[in-house]
């Protein structure tokens, strides 16, 4: 009886492991003590590595040389605590010799008693999320040093808030104040001939497309005024305008 159900299990296993291998996601296991136990097919595929290549931590020659020993440390840390973990870190491809980022997940696998005996996991290619958000880095990047650079003063609202979410420093030269100060502000804190009902038109006019060009006073932190002329227009940011 004992061998009968052990022949099941291994077969269970075997079935497992033929879905597992097949899947197009690349898939591991490794051994309480971190140690590879098995790499699909897809993964032998993409790193041109064997069974062989991978055994123990062999694994670890197609992780880029910058990931690889903060991920040994994370990976170590992640065995010591024995909870599922998330972990970014790039792969090489064998095809063409480049590297990939791939978030790599793991959970452990727990016995009656509560020991760790196996982990299992996969690797998702966030490549291209990778690239947009670095994209996005130096679009922001660009965007701040224009802002910064240019003679006017610029001031950023959140239209649904209200607020100042961000100036640039010729915004706070002109009105005597730090950016700390102005930010979390509203236009009615330094227009002395400004009201809710005007700010709120501006916003209801620059929403609906209009380019709103005006002139009136901003007040000087000193309390000083001095007369603007002032455009406002329109622009969404993370979802938010």
């Amino acid at each position: 009886a004992y061998q009968f159900r052990m022949r099941q299990l291994q077969r269970k296993f075997k079935q497992l492991q033929d879905v597992i291998d097949i899947i197009p996601t690349m898939a591991w296991t490794a051994l309480s003590d971190g140690s590879n136990a098995f790499l699909n097919r897809r993964w032998a595929e993409y790193t041109g590595l064997s069974a062989e290549d991978t055994a123990g931590s062999g694994w670890t020659a197609a992780v880029h040389p910058e990931n690889r020993e903060r991920y040994l440390d994370r990976w170590h840390a992640f065995l010591a605590a024995g909870e599922p973990f998330e972990f970014e870190l790039r792969f090489r491809c064998a095809e063409n010799g480049e590297y990939r980022w791939f978030l790599a997940r793991g959970v452990p696998l727990r016995n009656e008693h509560g020991k760790v005996v196996r982990w299992y996991g996969i690797l998702t290619d966030i490549e291209d999320r990778k690239r947009a958000e670095e994209s996005l880095r130096e679009s922001e990047t660009r965007f701040r040093t224009l802002v910064d650079h240019v003679a006017d003063a610029i001031f950023v609202y959140d239209f649904e808030q209200g607020t100042i979410v961000d100036v640039n420093p010729q915004a706070c030269e002109g009105l005597g104040y730090t950016r700390q100060e102005l930010v979390g502000t509203t236009a009615l804190d330094f227009h002395p001939d400004f009201d809710r009902a005007a700010m709120e038109s501006v916003a209801e006019r620059a929403a609906a497309g209009e380019a709103v060009i005006d002139t009136h006073w901003h007040r000087r932190k000193d309390g000083t005024v001095f007369p603007v002329e002032a455009h406002t227009s329109l622009f969404w940011h993370g979802g938010r305008r």
